[in-house]
């Protein structure tokens, strides 16, 4: 096994610098996109920051805080937080204003102006309001009789809220919640420490598959029905091997009985001596003989014929067996491919 390092000094030039130039180009994009998003976020906080200047300077006090909140959302900072305190409190909401002032002194203790503020919000906040703190892990968002009262996530949360009956529903990511019931009383507080709940388990699919990844089932034709043939290839080449061989014999005793002794011979040494001549006896066994090797020879390739056509199972039925496919994608420095994979 070699480390990275001695993996990528086995690399040629030409693969270096396409892995180099790869990873300069996703590095590039990233932070491209990342430097547009910002961009586009602050672009929309100077826009809703300055139609809160303008609610806020016509009188439009709540209409002003919600285009505070909002700009502060897309790009917080000190200012914009500050301006949204006072909208609030000039709107009559203490609440929010004090919901919105312990986030302050969280995020801009070392902001004088801010904290001033803040300040002058608390202390008449904690005379008129009950203060709620919620502790939770991880980091979690409250809402308050159906609306979002935290402006932001976070794991501690200081919110205030008027008198009466309230129903706050503590949320997590991965759609986890928890609800609390309080009841609110002037100048009370009062402290809740929670954790997420589980992750719910996601149901298996319908078919029992608890599988993750998808495949796909190709099936083939059913199978051909066995084969009703009773023998096997093997005696049909062992009958063409007796053939071939008889016909081997037999071309020799051809060609041996017209040689030996041959008609020449014959008419000589017999002329008189009619067929108790030897010559002519051997003659004629030859013919004989090689009448008996056309019979046996023509009689195996018969039977070989009627083997090999109506009693042999030339091939074995193979059985469509279901394939399992997946798409494969491979890239490689000089191009890439699409196919696919499975066990077939």
């Amino acid at each position: 096994m070699t480390t990275s390092g001695q993996g990528y000094r086995k690399l040629t030039a030409m693969q270096r610098s396409w892995l180099i130039g790869s990873l300069l180009a996703v590095s590039l994009s990233m932070s491209v996109g990342a430097r547009a998003q910002n961009a586009e976020r602050i672009k929309s906080a100077a826009a809703e920051y300055d139609a809160g200047r303008r609610a806020y300077t016509d009188n439009k006090f709540e209409e002003a805080a919600i285009h505070f909140e909002n700009a502060y959302h897309d790009a917080p900072n000190a200012q914009t937080l500050r301006n949204a305190m006072r909208a609030r409190r000039q709107s009559g909401q203490l609440s929010r204003a004090a919901t919105l002032a312990a986030l302050a002194q969280v995020k801009y203790s070392d902001d004088k102006a801010t904290m001033d503020t803040a300040r002058d919000t608390l202390v008449e906040a904690d005379q008129k309001l009950h203060r709620v703190s919620v502790t939770c892990d991880p980091e979690c968002g409250v809402a308050a009789d159906s609306h979002v009262v935290s402006l932001e996530d976070a794991t501690k949360l200081t919110l205030y809220f008027e008198p009466g009956a309230h129903t706050l529903t503590v949320s997590w990511p991965g759609d986890r919640s928890k609800e609390l019931k309080i009841e609110s009383k002037p100048g009370t507080k009062q402290d809740f420490t929670l954790t997420a709940p589980p992750m719910p388990v996601k149901p298996p699919p319908p078919d029992g598959n608890t599988n993750t990844p998808v495949q796909t089932v190709v099936t083939g034709p059913p199978p051909p029905p066995p084969s009703t043939k009773p023998l096997g290839p093997a005696l049909f080449f062992v009958g063409l091997s007796l053939t071939a061989i008889s016909g081997g014999v037999l071309a020799w005793s051809g060609v041996d009985t017209l040689n030996n002794p041959g008609t020449d011979v014959v008419k000589q040494k017999c002329v008189g001596l009619g067929e108790t001549c030897p010559e002519y006896q051997t003659g004629r066994n030859a013919q004989l003989r090689t009448n008996i090797l056309i019979g046996v020879t023509a009689g195996l390739g018969v039977l070989t014929g009627v083997i090999g056509l109506f009693l042999t199972q030339w091939s074995t039925p193979k059985r469509e067996a279901a394939r399992l496919v997946s798409p494969t994608l491979v890239v490689t420095p000089t191009g890439g491919a699409v196919g696919f994979q499975g066990a077939f």
